[in-house]
């Protein structure tokens, strides 16, 4: 249905076709920004997503801003705020708590003895497996050179 004589549908079709082209390509191009954003949380860094100003958090002086998108870095303005969302590689921070940053340390209660070094382990380990060793070979001596086989039947 066109309103003009000269006006065929083909026209039609093709502005509507290339309406939903370009919403297509924009929507592909917001997807690849937002797994790009994402991205950057899974390798366990803030991307300064959220922030709350001085208002909310009283701790906070006039002008500062808090990230409350997991890191809880002030920083002195909105527009350091707004940089470091637009580019938060640039000066990463690691997400408290997260599996790519979290090192894991041994917890001593009072009276436990403190944790070892890796290296302190592999010593006792070797120190264990010598004694071991020097006593099968004190109790083989002391038993005899051959020892009868367990499972042995009449003949």
């Amino acid at each position: 249905m066109s309103f003009y004589d000269d006006e065929s549908s083909s026209d039609e079709l093709e502005a509507i076709y290339t309406q939903r082209r370009d919403a297509d390509l924009e929507m592909a191009a917001m997807n690849a920004a937002a797994d790009e954003w994402h991205a950057i949380r899974d390798r366990g860094f803030c991307n300064h997503g959220s922030a709350q100003g001085a208002i909310g958090d009283k701790t906070l002086k006039r002008g500062e801003v808090r990230c409350t998108s997991g890191c809880n870095t002030v920083f002195a303005s909105d527009a350091e705020w707004m940089d470091a969302c637009a580019d938060p590689l640039l000066n990463p921070i690691p997400l408290p708590g997260h599996p790519a940053h979290v090192t894991l340390t041994p917890v001593v209660h009072e009276g436990d003895t403190p944790a070892e070094t890796p290296e302190q382990v592999k010593a006792k380990k070797k120190a264990k497996g010598k004694t071991k060793k020097n006593d099968k070979d004190k109790k083989s001596k002391s038993k005899g050179k051959h020892r009868k086989p367990k499972n042995t039947h009449p003949a």
